[in-house]
């Protein structure tokens, strides 16, 4: 059994995933496991009773996610999985800690995202060390594997890197749209919506050599 851990929205749109209307990357290959036999649950904050978002009568603190996920509850949602795939630093962090205090049964697969940035000093190096230590990171980035052994040789055989692949069914302009100009030449799409997403950056290091 492998549950993926997401923080909310992830479900409303898993119909459309399995439709082909959505794109499957979202999910990080689990709607493939699923196709290939493997029993998948996907999870959300809901079903461990959390809000991310802080509460006024706590005086602005915010939730605690290993605190919960602690709860007798749920991990007993959480060691029912063989598997537990942390999607974001927060889970990978909440679990690493669950894991280290010995309280989850079920092995951690964590995908961490910039979880140690360029320059961090010798206080965060050991910050990520404990939360690495615990469980098996799966980096969707090259660059940033390589960044990771370098930073903690000693954990580089419960660090990997896992090639991201990206859903060419879904992405990919309409036929016969006059809209999309570039529909027969190549071009690059990149999505997001976090602050640190640096598209004139990505422009500017784009290489002809480039798929």
């Amino acid at each position: 059994k492998i549950c993926f851990l997401f923080t909310g929205g992830r479900k409303n749109i898993l119909s459309d995933v399995q439709g082909g209307k959505a794109p499957s990357e979202f999910f990080y290959g689990a709607p493939e496991l699923a196709k290939r036999g493997y029993n998948v649950e996907y999870l959300e904050y809901t079903d461990f009773n959390f809000n991310d978002k802080p509460s006024k009568f706590l005086f602005f603190r915010k939730p605690n996610l290993a605190r919960t996920l602690g709860k007798t509850e749920n991990l007993k949602k959480l060691n029912s999985a063989d598997f537990l795939v942390a999607t974001t630093n927060g889970y990978g962090s909440a679990l690493a800690q669950l894991k280290a205090e010995k309280k989850l049964t079920a092995t951690v697969l964590f995908l961490p995202m910039g979880i140690l940035e360029l320059g961090s000093g010798t206080a965060r190096k050991e910050v990520v060390r404990k939360i690495l230590s615990p469980v098996i990171s799966l980096v969707i980035s090259k660059n940033e594997t390589d960044y990771l052994h370098k930073e903690f040789p000693d954990l580089k055989n419960q660090i990997h890197y896992l090639s991201f692949g990206v859903d060419t069914n879904f992405w990919q302009p309409l036929p016969n749209d006059t809209r999309y100009a570039i529909r027969d030449t190549p071009y690059v799409l990149s999505i997001g919506n976090d602050s640190h997403r640096d598209y004139e950056l990505l422009i500017k290091s784009w290489k002809p050599s480039y798929p």
